[in-house]
C-alpha cells in the first residue's frame, strides 16, 4: 500500500438529515474545501444513558493518507443538498456546524498500513471547545421575524388570547414537479387537480427559531404546533436553502386555551418578493377556518445572499476566537485612529479644567476646554500615529461612495460650498456621501456636517498635499498601506431609524450590496491582519457573520444614554436585548457604550459568563480612572481618543515597508499643529447637533 489507511471516528448529537464530514490540508481530505470533504458513515446508535441524548451518533470512515506526514484536519456537521431532477447543478454540502479551534487537529501518519485514531468528541480537543455555525457558500438564508406585538385579531375577545405561530417554507417555483404548469395551456389551472393543492413544502429547507425575549438563545427546531408568542417578544424563524427567491412561507396560528392542546384557528401566507430586496416588512391577513379574515399580522423578512464567487477554506477561523495578547490584558483601541478631530467633549463634561489652547495629552490639543486629536481622524496618518503611540487596534468607520467604493469616514453626509446667484456669498449644502463619487470626495472643497449648525466652518478637505493625511482614504489603501501588525476594528455604517421617527439616511444602498462590496475588498487585501467587525445595525451583524467564515463580529449598542438619540430597533434599546441578540446569532460579543455600562458594572461578569467578548467605547473612557476600572473588571478592549505611550521605533518590523516614510509625514504634520490650533476652522462640533440624525458616534 502506497499510503496508510487512517480510520477516523467521532461522536456527536445529530439532527435528522445531518451527517459528519472530515476535511483537511491534503488532497485526500479536500484541501480544506467543504465541497471536497470526506463523508463519514453513521454507525449504530448507542444505547442512551440517563445523562446522554438519545440522538448521539458515532461516525466512522477510512482515508488513505501519505505515510510519515503531518496532517491537519477538522470535523464538521453538514447536510447534502441535492438538486431537483432536471436542474443543472451538482449536489452541494451545506456546512451547519464546524470545529473552529485556532489550531486544527493534527496527526503524524505512521509507517505502517493501518492506523486507527481514538474516538473523538466533536468540537473538543487540546483542552478547548470551539465551534461556529456554517457560512453561506452557495445557499441563501431567510429570517422571518415577529416583534412589536404584531398579531391583531379583529374581534376584541380574541385579542387577549395567546397564540403560537408555526412557520413553514413553501416552494413557489413554477414546474417544481418537473413541468411548468403554465406550459400546459391557459386553462391548465382548472384541468389539473394537483394545481389546486398549491405550492409544495420546501423539504430542502430546515426551519429553526429563537426568541430573544425568553432566554432561548440557541436556535432550535420549531415544535409541531409552532412557537408561542407573548407580549413584547422578538420571535425569529430562520431557513437556509437554495432558490430562496421562490421561497414563501405559510404561517399557521394556534390559540392557547385554559384546557387542552393549542387549537388551530387560521393561517396566513407570505409570498416570495417581487423585488430582490434584503429587508422588507408587510402586513398580511390571517384567514380563519371559514375562509374569512379573522385578523392580521405584521411580518418582517430579511434575505441574505452568499458572497459571489469566493474560494472558501476551513483551515482557520477567528469568528469565535479572542486571544490577541498572550498576557490576556485589555486591548487599547484607538478611536478613529488617534481620536476624534471634528467632534470633542464639551467643557462641562470634561473634569479637567485647562487654560485656553494648552497642550493636553500626547497627540491631542485642549482648545477652549475641548479635547481633539491633532491628526485628522479616519486618515491613514491617524491610524499609523495611533499604532506608534501604543494602540493594539484602531477603530474606524466604513461606508460606500456613489461608485460603491468603501471609504473611511464617520458621518453619512458632508457639506459642499456653493455660490449664490447674486453676490459673492457662499452657502454650505449638506450632501450624502453616497451621492458623491470617490473623485468628488477627494478633490472638492468639503466641510464637516456640523458647519451647517452655525458657528465656524470646519473644513474637512484642507490644503494638504500629503496623501496619507487626506480624508476619505479607501478601505483598500488602508489595508495595503498600514502595517499588518496593527489590528483593525472596522465599523460598518448602515443607516437605521431613530426612536424620534427620523432616519439617519434615506434611500441607501441595499444591505446585501453594501456588505458584499466591503467584504470583497477585505477578503482580497487583508492579508494576515487581525480584523474585528462591529456595527450598530443588527442586520448588518447577521449578514457579515453569515457571508464569511474568518472574521469575528461585535454588536455595537448605546444602551441607556442621554448623549445620543436611541435607535428604534428592539435589539438596540437595552444592553440585555443586545446581549441576547449577540448570543443567539453566534457573534463574538458586544461593544457597549461606557455611559450606560458604568451605571451597572454587574453586566460585565454576566457577559463574561455567557462566553461573549466585551469591548467598551465612549467619551467616559477619556478619563484614566474609568479606563483603569474597566481594565480591573477584565473587559477585553477599550476604545478611546487619547492614545499615549509611544511604541519603539522598530514597531514597523519590515525595513522596506512602505510606511517608513510616514514618519517623515508625521514630523511634517507636527510642525503644522500650531497653525491648526489657531485657524478659524477649529475642530469643534456643535453639541446640540450631535443628537440628531447622525448622533450615534463610535
Amino acid at each position: 500500500m502506497a499510503g496508510v489507511r487512517v480510520q477516523f471516528s467521532v461522536r456527536e448529537e445529530m439532527e435528522y438529515g445531518e451527517s459528519m464530514y472530515v476535511v483537511g490540508d491534503c488532497p485526500a481530505l479536500g484541501q480544506w474545501k467543504a465541497q471536497k470533504a470526506v463523508l463519514l458513515k453513521e454507525q449504530t446508535k448507542q444505547e442512551s444513558a440517563e445523562d446522554e441524548p438519545s440522538n448521539m451518533v458515532t461516525w466512522e470512515g477510512a482515508v488513505v493518507l501519505p505515510k510519515n506526514t503531518n496532517v491537519a484536519f477538522r470535523f464538521f456537521i453538514g447536510k447534502m443538498i441535492r438538486p431537483r431532477p432536471g436542474k443543472l447543478m451538482e449536489p452541494v454540502i451545506e456546512v451547519i456546524l464546524w470545529e473552529t479551534n485556532i489550531q486544527p487537529r493534527q496527526i503524524l501518519t505512521p509507517d505502517f498500513d493501518d492506523y486507527e485514531l481514538p474516538l473523538a468528541t466533536f468540537g473538543s480537543y487540546d483542552g478547548s471547545t470551539t465551534m461556529s455555525q456554517g457560512w453561506l457558500e452557495n445557499q441563501m438564508c431567510v429570517q422571518v421575524r415577529f416583534h412589536n406585538n404584531p398579531i391583531f385579531m379583529w374581534k376584541s375577545k380574541h385579542r387577549s388570547q395567546l397564540y403560537s405561530i408555526k412557520c413553514s417554507p413553501l416552494d413557489y417555483e413554477l414546474g417544481v414537479d418537473g413541468e411548468d404548469s403554465q406550459s400546459s395551456g391557459q386553462n391548465s389551472f382548472f384541468l389539473e387537480d394537483s394545481s389546486l393543492e398549491g405550492p409544495p413544502p420546501c423539504d430542502r429547507t430546515a426551519m429553526m427559531y429563537y426568541n430573544l425575549n425568553q432566554g432561548e438563545l440557541k436556535p432550535a427546531r420549531q415544535p409541531p404546533q409552532g412557537c408561542l408568542y407573548k407580549k413584547d417578544d422578538y420571535l425569529v424563524f430562520t431557513s437556509r436553502g437554495f432558490n430562496q427567491m421562490h421561497l414563501g412561507f405559510q404561517l399557521d396560528f394556534f390559540v392557547h386555551e385554559k384546557t387542552g392542546d393549542p387549537r388551530f384557528v387560521g393561517s396566513a401566507h407570505l409570498l416570495p418578493p417581487k423585488v430582490e430586496r434584503s429587508l422588507f416588512s408587510k402586513r398580511v391577513p390571517i384567514i380563519g377556518l371559514n375562509h374569512r379574515p379573522i385578523g392580521e399580522i405584521q411580518v418582517e423578512t430579511l434575505r441574505i445572499t452568499p458572497l459571489p464567487i469566493y474560494d472558501w477554506k476551513m483551515d482557520v477561523s477567528y469568528q469565535n476566537h479572542w486571544k490577541w495578547r498572550k498576557d490576556g490584558a485589555t486591548l487599547n483601541v484607538g478611536h478613529r485612529g488617534m481620536g476624534s478631530s471634528y467632534k470633542s467633549t464639551p467643557p462641562e463634561k470634561d473634569s479637567r479644567k485647562t487654560n485656553l489652547g494648552s497642550r493636553g495629552e500626547l497627540g491631542h490639543t485642549e482648545d477652549f476646554g475641548h479635547i481633539v486629536a491633532n491628526v485628522k481622524e479616519n486618515t491613514i496618518c491617524s491610524l499609523f500615529s495611533a499604532a506608534q503611540h501604543g494602540a493594539d487596534f484602531v477603530e474606524f468607520d466604513v461606508l460606500l461612495t456613489k461608485d460603491r467604493v468603501p471609504v473611511i469616514y464617520h458621518d453619512f453626509s458632508i457639506c459642499l460650498s456653493t455660490a449664490k446667484k447674486a453676490g459673492n456669498d457662499k452657502e454650505l449644502l449638506e450632501v450624502a456621501v453616497k451621492d458623491l463619487c470617490l473623485s468628488n470626495l477627494q478633490h472638492l472643497k468639503l466641510f464637516h456636517r456640523s458647519s451647517t449648525s452655525g458657528g465656524s466652518s470646519v473644513e474637512v478637505s484642507e490644503d494638504i498635499t500629503e496623501e496619507d493625511q487626506l480624508p476619505f482614504p479607501t478601505l483598500q489603501r488602508c489595508l495595503q498601506r498600514v502595517d499588518q501588525h496593527l489590528g483593525f476594528n472596522i465599523e460598518i455604517k448602515y443607516p437605521q431609524n431613530l426612536e424620534n421617527g427620523e432616519c439617519e439616511m434615506e434611500n441607501y444602498f441595499d444591505l446585501n450590496v453594501c456588505i458584499d462590496r466591503i467584504l470583497d475588498v477585505i477578503l482580497k487585501h487583508a492579508g494576515e491582519r487581525k480584523i474585528v467587525f462591529s456595527t450598530f445595525h443588527a442586520d448588518t451583524c447577521i449578514m457579515v457573520n453569515l457571508k464569511q467564515n474568518k472574521y469575528p463580529v461585535l454588536f455595537l449598542t448605546n444602551g441607556p444614554t442621554q448623549r445620543y438619540t436611541p435607535y428604534s430597533d428592539w435589539r438596540c434599546t437595552t444592553f440585555q436585548h443586545g446581549i441576547s441578540f449577540a448570543k443567539a446569532e453566534g457573534l463574538l460579543g458586544v461593544n457597549l457604550q461606557a455611559e450606560g455600562l458604568l451605571q451597572d458594572l454587574s453586566l460585565i461578569p454576566h457577559i463574561q459568563s455567557l462566553g461573549l467578548v466585551l469591548f467598551v467605547w465612549g467619551e467616559d473612557l477619556n478619563e484614566e480612572p474609568v479606563k483603569q476600572t474597566l481594565r480591573n473588571y477584565g473587559v477585553d478592549a477599550i476604545i478611546f481618543d487619547r492614545i499615549g505611550n509611544p511604541k519603539p521605533e522598530n514597531f514597523m518590523c519590515e525595513s522596506n515597508s512602505s510606511l517608513l516614510d510616514l514618519r517623515v509625514d508625521l514630523a511634517t504634520h507636527k510642525a503644522r499643529e500650531d497653525d491648526l490650533i489657531s485657524s478659524s476652522g477649529t475642530c469643534i462640533d456643535n453639541p446640540a447637533s450631535s443628537t440628531l440624525r447622525h448622533g450615534n458616534g463610535v
